[in-house]
């Protein structure tokens, strides 16, 4: 099974800069896209935000025989967000 983890970037205030105002909200893989401090004084951070895991043929298969359905009812992902 293979796990992702997203984050989402938040840009903090009631006004962000012009900078971080276009990555408010917007969800990243963890170890990619902007990190926050993109410029002095900046407020941003990034947070967790899902979990992706991918099931192989063999994971389907076993998840589909313990709840006694057809396999191709097992999405190949399943993406849980946090909170």
């Amino acid at each position: 099974m293979a796990i992702v983890n997203w984050e989402i970037y938040i840009a903090h205030g009631d006004k962000p800069c012009a900078i971080c105002e276009p990555l408010d909200h917007q969800v990243y893989r963890q170890g990619e896209g902007p990190q926050p401090q993109m410029h002095p004084h900046c407020q941003c951070e990034r947070l967790p935000y899902a979990t992706e895991y991918t099931f192989d043929d063999a994971q389907r298969e076993r998840i589909s025989n313990a709840y006694g359905i057809d396999p191709s009812f097992v999405p190949p992902s399943v993406f849980i967000t946090k909170g």
